[in-house]
């Protein structure tokens, strides 16, 4: 099912505001259990996982409470899957746009609190299936965004929708082109303000999060 990623207001209590990966954690989770596990498989529907894959929710979430070492395992796992997804799925250049890897082991770990039976490549599934309408169809550049001592890197796809939802509310005036220069900052700046987040100037994982679909 599609993921929105806008900011909902209801999603924080008055004067207080939680950090940007709990938020879009959520909002990741929420598709997540809705998403059904895309993959290939033999004429029955039956497939071989390996490693970490076979382990339990309950298991990946125990050793994340423990801060365990182990938890690298899974880690790299989902790295993996997420590139052969990127392969083998149809006009998918990358299906993680701009979230970090951080962010998506926050949404799989609260989704794995509820259903700690399932299998861990169950979750990371549907995941990478939530993920789907807002992937990369095409390669694109990286692009560096740096304001003051603030840096950030992006692909330039993902910097130029955002020019395209800053114009859309009347914070961006130039052509969406995916390149950061002045205008873009500024628009982002004024969008922040707007949106009372603190003030980078650059494409951060809030103000994405509150900025793309």
């Amino acid at each position: 099912l599609p993921i929105s990623l806008r900011w909902r207001p209801g999603q924080v209590r008055q004067g207080r505001r939680s950090p940007p990966g709990i938020l879009l954690a959520a909002l990741l989770v929420a598709a997540l259990m809705a998403a059904a596990p895309v993959h290939a498989a033999d004429g029955s529907g039956r497939f071989a996982v390996k490693g970490a894959g076979v382990a339990s929710c309950g298991n990946f979430v125990d050793l994340r409470a423990e801060k365990s070492k182990t938890i690298f395992v899974f880690v790299g796992w989902l790295q993996g899957y997420l590139s052969a997804f990127n392969q083998f799925t149809g006009d998918t250049y990358d299906v993680v746009s701009w979230e970090r890897t951080e962010i998506l082991l926050r949404a799989i770990e609260r989704y794995c609190e509820k259903n700690r039976d399932r299998k861990f490549y169950a979750a990371v599934a549907g995941l990478a299936n939530s993920l789907m309408p807002d992937r990369l169809k095409t390669a694109s550049k990286r692009v560096k965004a740096t304001s003051g001592k603030e840096s950030v890197t992006v692909y330039r796809e993902v910097l130029r929708r955002m020019q395209i939802a800053l114009a859309d509310r009347g914070f961006y005036f130039g052509k969406a082109d995916g390149l950061f220069g002045p205008n873009t900052r500024v628009g982002i700046e004024a969008f922040q303000r707007a949106e009372k987040i603190k003030v980078t100037g650059i494409p951060d994982q809030l103000t994405l999060l509150r900025l793309l679909p």
